[in-house]
């Protein structure tokens, strides 16, 4: 593995799958860190978080041939799930946070995520991302996120309530398997961007209709589904 150099074989079909398998090790850690340091669970989410940028300078310096696996493995690139984790454990402090910070910071917050943060990206390449940039962004997101869930006046909240953002938020699964084999180049359905892009969205929609609906409905035969929480749904409309 260490001799890793360049895109595995099928990265434009199934290369994306990185981030559920990164998601899926996370859940399967994380309870078992919950029922033994119960207690202290935000403060090992936080020195997590504060560590991670450090164990990927260290990796990159140490394991060169994972170079351009930093941002997709485990040990390296965890701190964006654990600050959302960490946001639902201080979720009374940053519902306190949300209905009281001002118009101008939502506004700088919104600003950095969709404009400074890519040309940081673009700019800084690795000095950005390696270091404690991705972090950053991180917390800047899990700050919108609260925003949205409590304060659904603020026209960042209304936005998300439009019917065309509500519809994307609701295939934004079904979009994130599907996009790949039509959006980037060398994918099996390669097209301008005109037609790739409406072809992305139909693929979501049929995949979300005919197979996670039903899934879902089976789920809910099973077991009691609770109802989101307001952090939930807000976390939910910034998926991609």
């Amino acid at each position: 593995m260490l001799g890793v150099t360049g895109p595995p074989q099928g990265e434009q079909t199934l290369g994306h799958f990185w981030s559920l398998a990164l998601e899926e090790q996370f859940y399967w850690v994380w309870p078992i860190l919950i029922l033994l340091i119960a207690r202290h669970r935000s403060r090992f989410l936080m020195a997590m978080i504060l560590a991670m940028p450090v164990v990927r300078v260290v990796s990159y310096v140490i394991f060169p041939g994972l170079r351009d696996h930093l941002s997709s493995m485990f040990h390296t690139a965890i701190d964006p799930i654990a600050m959302g984790a960490l946001l639902a454990c201080f979720e009374d402090r940053a519902s306190i946070w949300a209905s009281r910070v001002s118009g101008r910071m939502i506004g700088a917050i919104v600003v950095f995520l969709f404009v400074v943060a890519p040309l940081m990206r673009i700019l800084l390449r690795g000095m950005w991302t390696i270091t404690y940039g991705a972090t950053i962004e991180s917390a800047a997101a899990a700050a919108l996120i609260a925003v949205l869930a409590y304060r659904p006046d603020h026209w960042t909240a209304k936005i998300t309530r439009l019917r065309p953002f509500q519809y994307v938020g609701m295939i934004s699964f079904s979009l994130y398997l599907w996009q790949q084999m039509f959006c980037i180049k060398g994918a099996p359905f390669e097209s301008p961007f005109y037609i790739s892009v409406p072809a992305a969205l139909l693929a979501a929609s049929v995949s979300f209709y005919a197979i996670e609906k039903p899934t879902r409905r089976w789920r809910d035969l099973f077991g009691a589904s609770p109802s989101a929480k307001p952090i939930d749904r807000a976390a939910a409309s910034l998926q991609e």
